[in-house]
């Protein structure tokens, strides 16, 4: 452990000079010892203690000015040589709390000795602590396996919590936090280290921070290069098994055999995909790293509660889709029965959607079939359960594609692009509305076309008079040019607005 930092207190502690000190705040920090050349030129040094040769009189120049500049600087304090202080320099040292040491010109060579020595042992001392811990946490860089156990280790070699922060995080940061640590380059650029008040001397740790940053920035590339690995490697095999319709079967059960899937058996495939990830990924700042966690955590936890139930399942991303394939024999599973089930495992991803600051997820399901066009089949059943039920049931949705009934007819309508835009292109006259503060017309059409065109249940619904309603939904039709009484315009409507993105 190396010593305690030193002060103007341990600093000049017994030292062979006589002197005199002017204020009592001698627990000042002191790191640099520096020598004036004259009182206008002041080089920014924190914590430095200045000597400035020129005689305290009444003759020198102006020490109120000069006292007054390096305690606005950070000085440590000043000292001067002679036997006594103008009464203004003095009354501005006691009032600011800034010392000013004293001492006679003839001994003024040997305090500088003494101060210079003193301030060199310790720093010293200071560095060879510093390499010492160095070589220990380089140490733990080598046996790390992680990001999270190397920061253990780095916290119990400086005595104190060390943790990674998001960006989104940053700013609720505690305020028993020491040290806010950037990082500044690679995947985890944006993130923050956050260290703790240490056990370890100030100087120690200022000395070890940049070897800290770097080295958690590189372990953090490495996380996030094994996510990446992985997550390309289960990628080519879902395109190999699910997508690329030209794959010959041989080299589809040779890609399901890489992870131990017999296509002999009956398979379900279920698809799951975050609400808006896009939208909270252009509001969050999300750091590359960040995302490949979610994907990593998300893909985990689906994949060993799957596991618990089925036995047999697997996950495999798709874009920033989870695609969940599990064995399950039709005759054991019914689409109801397997819809609960999934609804249990969404339960399960809530703790990490909140952690990464994110809405919810929804999920469609397939039928279970055996062989490698089956479980395609069992593939597409779930997409089109997926879109088709958000698009009915809303966000966060757990749809079986046994429960789609005529919507499987609007598939085609809700999972185009050229539907998107056109929904949006539509709406654009009321959501500058709305944007501008003139009047909630989107949640007033939304209720009027739940309502199924019935003014007063919307106005209820809206919890506003009818009067109200009457105004907006007048307003609503200026701006569309629509009729909303007629029943086919009622309907394109309420398809538009399912296909409206969050």
């Amino acid at each position: 452990m190396a010593e305690e930092g030193l002060t103007l207190r341990t600093l000049f502690e017994a030292l062979p000079v006589a002197f005199e000190v002017h204020a009592a705040a001698l627990d000042r920090p002191v790191r640099h010892l520096g020598l004036l050349a004259d009182a206008v030129d002041l080089p920014p040094k924190q914590d430095a203690l200045w000597v400035y040769p020129c005689e305290a009189s009444g003759s020198a120049p102006d020490l109120d000015a000069l006292i007054l500049r390096l305690y606005r600087g950070g000085a440590s304090g000043l000292v001067l040589p002679g036997l006594s202080l103008p009464e203004s320099a003095r009354l501005l040292a006691r009032e600011l709390g800034f010392p000013v040491v004293l001492v006679r010109r003839a001994a003024l060579d040997a305090l500088l000795q003494a101060l210079w020595q003193r301030i060199y042992m310790h720093e010293l001392v200071v560095r060879r602590e510093a390499e010492t811990l160095a070589q220990s946490l380089r140490e733990a860089f080598e046996a790390a396996g992680g990001v999270d156990r190397y920061l253990d280790a780095a916290g119990r070699i400086l005595g104190a919590t060390v943790r990674l922060v998001e960006p989104q995080e940053d700013e609720g940061i505690a305020a028993d936090v020491a040290y806010r640590l950037p990082i500044v380059w690679g995947r985890g650029s944006g993130n923050v280290l956050a260290i703790g008040t240490p056990s370890r001397g100030r100087e120690v740790v200022d000395l070890l921070l940049p070897h800290l940053a770097l080295t958690a920035s590189v372990l953090v590339d490495r996380e996030a290069a094994r996510i990446e690995s992985d997550l390309r490697l289960r990628g080519e095999l879902l395109l190999e098994l699910l997508l690329d319709q030209r794959a010959p079967t041989g080299s589809v059960i040779l890609a399901a055999e890489r992870f131990g899937m017999d296509l002999g058996e009956e398979h379900f495939a279920a698809i799951w995909d975050i609400d808006n990830l896009a939208g909270a990924m252009a509001s969050q700042g999300l750091a590359e790293v960040r995302l490949l966690r979610l994907k990593r955590d998300i893909g985990q936890i689906l994949e060993q509660q799957a596991r618990l139930v089925f036995g047999r399942a697997w996950v495999l991303p798709h874009l920033d889709d989870f695609v969940l394939v599990a064995g399950a024999r039709s005759a054991d599973w019914t689409p109801k029965h397997t819809a609960e089930i999934m609804r249990e495992m969404q339960s399960r991803l809530v703790p990490v959607l909140q952690r990464y600051a994110l809405s919810g997820i929804a999920a469609g399901l397939g039928y279970p079939y055996s062989g490698a066009q089956g479980l395609r089949k069992s593939f597409d059943e779930a997409r089109e359960a997926l879109v088709v039920g958000r698009a009915q049931f809303g966000a966060s949705s757990i749809t079986h594609f046994a429960n789609l009934g005529l919507h499987r007819f609007l598939y085609g309508w809700f999972d185009t692009p050229r539907s998107r835009a056109l929904a949006l292109d539509l709406l654009r006259p009321l959501l500058e509305d709305d944007e501008r503060g003139r009047g909630q017309l989107l949640e007033t059409l939304r209720a009027y076309l739940e309502q199924h065109g019935r003014a007063s249940a919307a106005a209820a619904q809206l919890g506003v008079h009818r009067n109200t309603l009457r105004y907006r939904l007048d307003r609503i039709e200026s701006l569309l040019g629509v009729d909303l009484e007629a029943a086919n315009v009622q309907l394109i409507l309420q398809l538009i607005l399912r296909t409206l993105p969050d």
